[in-house]
């Protein structure tokens, strides 16, 4: 459950403050529904928020990949690992 103080509640409430994607993320798995719950009555406001978590996933994502890349010690390894990536980007032929 997310921990958020009833001042931080009411400034949610008020709009005075946004709620984070991550947060946004929580409170729909949370309350068991999708983000677009909390947007039903504003298309735009729904698809600045689905940017801004992605952005945000894809920074978390870039981050762990780095991470782990950065762990690689044998450049033989590192060599296999970039050619994996590419190829599991290129379009299917299928």
């Amino acid at each position: 459950m997310l921990k958020v103080s009833y001042q931080q509640y009411q400034r949610y409430e008020s709009g005075f403050n946004r709620v984070s994607p991550n947060a946004l993320c929580e409170f729909s798995t949370m309350f068991d529904v999708g983000i677009e719950w909390f947007f039903k009555d504003d298309e735009r406001d729904l698809k600045i928020a689905i940017k801004s978590a992605s952005t945000q996933f894809q920074r978390v994502s870039i981050k762990r990949l780095l991470t782990a890349v950065e762990k690689i010690e044998d450049e033989s390894d590192i060599e296999t690992f970039l050619l994996l990536a590419e190829h599991l980007v290129r379009p299917s032929k299928y």
